[in-house]
């Protein structure tokens, strides 16, 4: 049985989704664990008569206050979220379905994204009857949770809904480069930077330690190296490829960039493509079928946080 797309969320009764955000509680904890983390520094002893040595503790403590600073900076502007996401949910709830969809818009624009925002803007927008926009939001969501079910389903579940053709398919490297997002991919290649170069540094300032190291170091070195690679082939890939997603009720793709060509094929709204060029207002598409054609661009959306802010 299909899952119904008022159904997919696993922590609330209804299809939408929670906005998680620390509260005061969480603010302190957060205070208590890096105090944790600041109290061993501050006995550190480098066994070394080296000045500069010795104000590296001075560094390390100051690194992590200013990131203290900037958490609390980031919660105290964050806080505001979740107020305004739940009467966006109540909206939905009460069946006012393009009123909840101009709420959720008006968090994407705020620069709110999250895939549970974009989750629930898809279900709102589903509901509007705007089922190419729909998918794009849900994809836009896949993209930044890959992994989560309920972003699969209700996905799924609007693809066979609009009965919109085959969707685009990635290759056997596509969907191994979409394991990890690229937002993960960042915060590892950074962490795995500064493990590297911490190492490197220690080997520098401790030399007795160079031996211990040099294993480490390598290992970190050969990480680096590899998940640099994976971060450059996905935003290659990216840069390469323009998946756009049908907004109009109907779209004509013709032969060529002209009023006058004549008609190949036609697609329904929420039908996937891949933009491979454009000339005026025309965009040259491929679907899922490998069908190349033309189709005007007021009639496609690519698959941008943007595309979600747009229609009616």
């Amino acid at each position: 049985m299909a899952r119904n797309v008022e159904r997919p969320a696993r922590s609330q009764a209804l299809s939408l989704r929670a906005l998680h955000c620390n509260g005061p509680n969480g603010s302190q904890a957060a205070v208590k664990f890096f105090k944790a983390i600041l109290n061993p520094l501050s006995s550190i002893h480098l066994g070394c008569g080296f000045a500069a040595l010795r104000s590296l503790r001075l560094v390390i403590v100051f690194v992590w206050w200013a990131l203290i600073g900037f958490w609390l900076c980031a919660f105290a502007h964050a806080s505001e979220a979740p107020r305004s996401f739940e009467q966006a949910n109540k909206l939905y709830e009460e069946s006012k379905f393009r009123e909840a969809a101009k709420a959720y818009r008006a968090l994407v624009q705020q620069g709110r994204a999250s895939p549970a925002l974009f989750f629930n803007l898809g279900n709102a927008l589903f509901k509007s009857g705007e089922a190419g926009r729909a998918i794009i939001c849900y994809r836009l969501a896949e993209q930044l949770s890959p992994r989560d079910p309920d972003i699969k389903a209700n996905l799924r579940f609007a693809r066979d809904n609009v009965g919109a053709g085959v969707a685009q398919r990635k290759s056997a490297l596509g969907r191994f480069l979409g394991v990890l997002t690229p937002n993960e991919l960042t915060i590892l290649v950074t962490i795995l930077t500064w493990v590297w170069f911490g190492l490197l540094t220690l080997k520098e300032l401790r030399p007795a330690l160079g031996l211990s190291m040099s294993v480490y170091t390598k290992v970190a070195a050969a990480c680096f190296v590899v998940f640099g690679f994976w971060f450059a082939a996905v935003l290659n890939a990216q840069l390469g490829e323009v998946p756009s997603v049908v907004v109009a009720n109907e779209a004509v793709v013709r032969y060529g960039p002209f009023d006058e060509s004549q008609s190949f094929f036609t697609l329904r709204n929420g039908a996937e493509l891949t933009v491979l060029d454009r000339k005026d207002n025309w965009f040259q598409v491929q679907d899922g079928a490998k069908r190349i054609g033309w189709l005007r661009a007021n009639q496609v959306a690519p698959l941008v946080p943007q595309s979600a802010l747009e229609g009616s």
